[in-house]
């Protein structure tokens, strides 16, 4: 009789139907779709008249869409497993706690997760909410579907259709750090994998061909919207050398030194970002008034466009798109102070 070597089971073609939907980025939502999403969570955090379940399905999409959180580990929340703190610019901040899912007994481990700044105020309501409601647990849904139909009517609200699932947002997540040039740990961290393996497939269904020069452009940086640069305070290049050496802006970008270009009110020590690039539309970004310190961020950030087209990097990759924000960004400081006799004078 012949050896039996292996069996195939339904449970084998489901993890090879899994590995085969990641590589086709079949799970991954559009950039669109994540950009919808971003808008919806940032809307909600600034409206004082959501219901207490929408409150729950802003905090829903939140924690699934920033940290891949299954709905089974953010069912599991308690109140003790939130915490909030006071950063480095006293503004509220929050970080949750919660297990890795999927794990033997005896294997369990703690994750960690910090909330966006701008979404802490989402998590602070609910929270207070279900602890004036006298509840340990942070949801007060009591499974999956009604977890994730929360988050569906809150996005209606805002006149924006969730086609994502919790768990293709989840995928999202570690196809949008791959694409971004995060190595397998990191994307393992993300995932709260005890192996790299899963990490290897997105990394391997990633759009990146070679090593990026600068790898700490993150995904992050898709959350960034734009700001007008103008309702920033341009500094002088005296105020800069005056400051404190941990608020001045200075990076390695495509293959400059820059440095030069601003002010950072809350310190680079206190930013998770990536300096130059990421500086560029965030409100605590204090523009140089020196017109060839942008000059010198623009030739860095074309120097690296240039290396990614070079590369076949696709222009859909959050680091790309960043890159894209961030000259525009510069492009816009220069004009403004181009103009700003006209406008000052």
């Amino acid at each position: 009789m012949p050896l039996v070597k292996s069996l195939d089971t339904f449970v084998k073609e489901g993890l090879r139907q899994n590995k085969r939907s990641i590589g086709k980025r079949e799970r991954v939502a559009s950039v669109d779709a994540q950009a919808a999403i971003v808008r919806v969570l940032d809307a909600a955090a600034s409206e004082d008249d959501l219901t207490d379940r929408q409150v729950e399905g802003a905090v829903a999409l939140l924690i699934t869409y920033q940290h891949g959180m299954r709905p089974v580990q953010a069912l599991c929340l308690d109140v003790t497993h939130v915490r909030f703190f006071r950063d480095a610019s006293d503004d509220l901040a929050c970080v949750l706690s919660f297990h890795a899912a999927k794990q033997t007994p005896g294997n369990e481990f703690e994750l960690l997760r910090q909330v966006k700044p701008e979404w802490v105020p989402l998590v602070a309501r609910l929270h207070a909410t279900a602890l004036a409601h006298g509840r340990q647990r942070l949801f007060n849904a009591t499974g999956p579907i009604t977890f994730w139909d929360r988050a569906v009517v809150l996005c209606k609200r805002f006149s924006v259709q969730l086609d994502s699932t919790a768990r293709s947002l989840r995928h999202t997540g570690a196809q949008t750090l791959a694409d971004a040039g995060h190595d397998r740990a990191s994307i393992q961290a993300f995932l709260g994998h005890k192996s790299a393996e899963a990490a290897s497939h997105y990394i391997r269904a990633s759009f990146k061909q070679a090593e990026l020069i600068n790898t700490a452009l993150g995904a992050s940086k898709l959350y960034n919207s734009l700001l007008d640069i103008s309702t920033g305070s341009f500094v002088s290049a005296d105020e800069i050398q005056l400051a404190p050496e941990d608020q001045q802006i200075g990076a390695v970008v495509g293959y400059r030194l820059v440095a030069g270009v601003g002010l950072c009110k809350a310190g680079q020590s206190s930013c998770a970002y990536n300096p130059v690039t990421s500086c560029y539309g965030c409100p605590k970004f204090m523009p140089s008034l020196d017109r060839e310190s942008h000059v010198e961020a623009i030739e860095g950030m074309r120097d690296q466009v240039r290396l990614y087209l070079k590369q076949g990097i696709s222009d859909e990759t959050p680091a790309y798109r960043q890159l894209t924000r961030a000259l525009a960004g510069a492009q816009q400081a220069l004009t403004l102070i181009d103009d700003r006799p006209k406008n000052h004078g």
